[in-house]
C-alpha cells in the first residue's frame, strides 16, 4: 500500500519528456544563463523609463511606485525564466481562459475611465486585463500550433480554432472601447500564422476579407475614433482638438535638437502642454529632454532586445518554444513601432504604452512576462518537448 501511495505522489511531480523526467517545476540555476549584455540593455532601458518618469512627475509618487514595482517584476521574470517550459505549454490553455474571463469580467464590471471601460478592480489594485490577453494568445497559439502537423496547418478547417482564439478577445477589446489593442492582438495573431507556417495565399485572402470589412468597421467605429484617424490623415485639420496631441507631441519631439534640453528642463512636457506625458506620449519627454542623441540610443535597446529574442528564436529546437520566443519579441518590437510611431505622427493614435518606459503596472507587468517567455526559451535551448 505504501508503493502504491508512494507511486501516486510521483506521478504527479513528474512530467515526460522525450528526453527525461521532469521531477521539479523550477529550476533557478538556468536564471544564470541569461547573457550579461542583455541584462545592461535592460538596465539602460528601465534608466530610461525612470528618469523620463522622473522628470515629469512633479509630486514623485508615480516615480516612486514605478521604481518599487521594478523588483517584483525581477522576481516574477526570473520565475517564468527558471520554470520548466513543459508547465508553459500543459496550462496554456488554462491561463488563456483565465485572462479571457478577466477580459469578459471588465466588459461587465470594470471600471470607466477616460470613456473607456479597460480595467478591473482587483483587491483595491487597477489591472488591464486586456494586457493579460495577449500572453495568453502567444500560449495558446503556440501551443496549438506545436501540437499541429504541418498538413493540418495547409487545412483551412485547422485555423478557424486559432482564429477563433485570436479574434473572440481582439472583438471583446474593440468594444471596451481599445482600438490600439484590438490592432495589436490582430498583428500579433497574424505573426504567429506566419511563424507557424500558414500557407502565404491564407493571408492574402484575409487581407481582402478585412478590406472588405473596412466599411462596416469604421461605421461601428466610435466617433473620436473615427476623428483620430482622420486627424493622422491631415492633422491641421483640428489642431486644437483632435490633432492637439499628435501636433504638441510633434513640436515638443522638434525642439530637442542633437542632444535635448536636459533632465526637468523640458518647456512643452513639463508645462503638460502634451497630454499622457508618462503613459502613452511619455517619447516626447524622451524626445525633447535626451534630443535625437537619445531618442536613437533609446531605439538601438529595443534593437538589442529584438536580436536577443530573435537569435532564441533561430537556435531554439522545440517549436512551442520558438513560436513563444518570436512572439514575445515582436509584440514588445510591435508596442515600441506604434507607440514612437503615434508620437511622431506617422501612425494614428490609439493608445498604445511603450514598453519599460511608460508608467503603468498592467503594461509593465505583461512587458516583463514577455521577457520572461524569451528567456525561458533561450535558456532552455536543448529542451524538446512532447
Amino acid at each position: 500500500m505504501f508503493n502504491s501511495l508512494a507511486k501516486k505522489q510521483i506521478s504527479k511531480q513528474m512530467l515526460m519528456t522525450n528526453n527525461y523526467i521532469v521531477t521539479k517545476i523550477f529550476d533557478f540555476q538556468k536564471i544564470k544563463k541569461i547573457p550579461f549584455s542583455f541584462i545592461i540593455v535592460m538596465f539602460f532601458l528601465l534608466l530610461f523609463g525612470l528618469t523620463a518618469i522622473y522628470s515629469v512627475d512633479s509630486s514623485g509618487i508615480l516615480f516612486n511606485k514605478q521604481l518599487l514595482f521594478l523588483p517584483f517584476m525581477f522576481i516574477f521574470t526570473g520565475l517564468i525564466t527558471a520554470i520548466h517550459p513543459l508547465f508553459l505549454k500543459r496550462y496554456a490553455y488554462q491561463f488563456y481562459i483565465f485572462s479571457l474571463f478577466l477580459l469578459i469580467l471588465t466588459y461587465l464590471m470594470g471600471k470607466i475611465s477616460l470613456g473607456a471601460q479597460r480595467w478591473l478592480n482587483i483587491g483595491g489594485i487597477q489591472v488591464q486585463p486586456s494586457e493579460f490577453i495577449k500572453i495568453g494568445i502567444i500560449l495558446v497559439m503556440a501551443k496549438y500550433f506545436s501540437t499541429s502537423e504541418m498538413r493540418d496547418i495547409a487545412s483551412i478547417k485547422k485555423i478557424i480554432k486559432p482564429l477563433f482564439l485570436a479574434l473572440f478577445p481582439c472583438f471583446l477589446t474593440i468594444i471596451q472601447p481599445d482600438l490600439g489593442t484590438g490592432i495589436i492582438i490582430s498583428i500579433l495573431s497574424i505573426i504567429i500564422f506566419f511563424i507557424s507556417g500558414v500557407k502565404m495565399w491564407k493571408f492574402l485572402l484575409s487581407g481582402f476579407m478585412i478590406l472588405a470589412l473596412i466599411p462596416i468597421i469604421w461605421t461601428n467605429l466610435h466617433d473620436y475614433q473615427r476623428q483620430r484617424i482622420l486627424t493622422f490623415i491631415n492633422p491641421e485639420s483640428d489642431i486644437l482638438n483632435a490633432g492637439y496631441n499628435i501636433t504638441q507631441a510633434k513640436i515638443s519631439i522638434g525642439s530637442g535638437g542633437i542632444f535635448g534640453a536636459g533632465i526637468k528642463l523640458g518647456t512643452q512636457t513639463k508645462s503638460q502642454f502634451v497630454p499622457e506625458n508618462k503613459t502613452d506620449f511619455i517619447f516626447t519627454v524622451i524626445g525633447e529632454e535626451m534630443g535625437f542623441v537619445g531618442s536613437v540610443g533609446l531605439i538601438f535597446l529595443y534593437i538589442g532586445i529584438f536580436f536577443y529574442g530573435h537569435y532564441t528564436c533561430v537556435t531554439q529546437k522545440d517549436f512551442f518554444l520558438k513560436i513563444i520566443a518570436q512572439a514575445s519579441t515582436s509584440l514588445i518590437f510591435l508596442h515600441m513601432i506604434i507607440n514612437i510611431g503615434m508620437n511622431i505622427g506617422i501612425l494614428p493614435v490609439v493608445g498604445v504604452p511603450l514598453p519599460f518606459i511608460s508608467y503603468g503596472r498592467s503594461s509593465m507587468l505583461t512587458s516583463f512576462m514577455l521577457i520572461g517567455l524569451i528567456s525561458n526559451a533561450y535558456v532552455n535551448q536543448n529542451v524538446k518537448l512532447t
